[in-house]
């Protein structure tokens, strides 16, 4: 375990600097010029090149973009990801101020989707090609298909303007005020839900059906175990490699998604920020943000490689 584990750590190196190659060079495509948002309208029409040039050197802009990237990344490998160009605070700081805030939409999030899609899943595998799998494999399908933009439209509508259930905006830290931070955060939170429930339902119905039919089953029933036990226990601990899997990969889209999410019902998360920075072209934030879901991405990935040995004896590394 702990060689396998040392490999994919080494193996993660040139992925990521892969990625710090990718996020720099994109962040320079972004058209317009970062420091024209920095100067309101008036005064940047009364500015000569010269004192345009001058600030350019200021923030290091005039440089060649290779000088650029290389200073960003040594910088980088000291864990210093440069101070934003609109704000001027450190880009680290300010994602880690926000961190909570994302990470807080993305954990109920997750909840919301595997509480529902596990159960729906594993309903519509005990009762194939009925009625109950037909709805729940229709749940799926429009969870999936459901764009974020619309489906947080939609709630805004019902919920916040129609109903006046929920606030159509803004954030309650949950440890400030759990009640309230749950009013806040429960139709992002579905909104992101929504796309990871219908994934992991089709994938815990594909994968229990597969399981459900193996040789052991039978052997415990035969056994005279109780079905939920064989279910529970034995059933659905394999079948929920796969299911493991598909929530790894699908962390990365929650987090990109907060983007959208975030803008629309106006929480101040990373997803905001990117937002408001791609916006503002600035470039040190936008990169920053980037590199964070990335690493991300790669460390939930990893985790989940080595938790297939806990749920599955069967799997060792070498």
């Amino acid at each position: 375990m702990n060689r396998y584990l040392l490999t994919r750590l080494l193996s993660m190196i040139p992925v990521v600097l892969l990625v710090t190659l990718f996020v720099f060079v994109m962040g320079r495509l972004i058209p317009g010029d970062p420091l024209l948002q920095l100067i309101p309208p008036e005064e940047a029409r009364t500015l000569t090149a010269d004192q345009l040039q001058r600030m350019r050197q200021a923030y290091g802009l005039d440089d060649p973009i290779a000088v650029q990237y290389a200073n960003w990344f040594v910088g980088l490998v000291q864990g210093d990801l440069g101070n934003s160009i609109r704000t001027q605070q450190p880009v680290g700081h300010l994602i880690i101020q926000r961190l909570p805030v994302t990470g807080q939409l993305a954990l109920l999030s997750m909840m919301i989707s595997l509480s529902i899609g596990i159960p729906l899943g594993v309903l519509a595998a005990l009762r194939p090609r009925t009625t109950t799998d037909s709805i729940a494999s229709i749940t799926a399908l429009i969870g999936v298909s459901m764009p974020n933009i619309f489906l947080a439209t939609a709630l805004i509508f019902i919920f916040a303007y129609t109903l006046r259930l929920m606030p159509s905006g803004g954030f309650v830290p949950f440890a400030s005020a759990p009640l309230e931070s749950l009013k806040y955060t429960l139709m992002p939170a579905l909104t992101l839900g929504t796309g990871l429930m219908g994934s992991v339902m089709r994938i815990t119905r594909t994968s229990m059906i597969e399981v459900l039919n193996l040789d052991y089953i039978a052997t415990a029933r035969a056994k005279g175990l109780g079905e939920r036990r064989v279910i529970f226990r034995h059933a659905l601990k394999n079948a929920f490699i796969p299911v493991l899997t598909v929530i790894g990969l699908q962390i990365g889209g929650i987090l990109g998604g907060s983007f959208i999410v975030e803008q629309i019902f106006a929480i101040p998360g990373v997803g905001r920020l990117a937002v408001n920075s791609i916006f503002a072209r600035d470039y040190p934030m936008v990169q920053g943000v980037v590199l964070f879901i990335a690493l991300v991405y790669l460390a939930v990935n990893l985790i989940v490689d080595l938790v297939y040995a806990a749920l599955d004896p069967r799997i060792r590394y070498s």
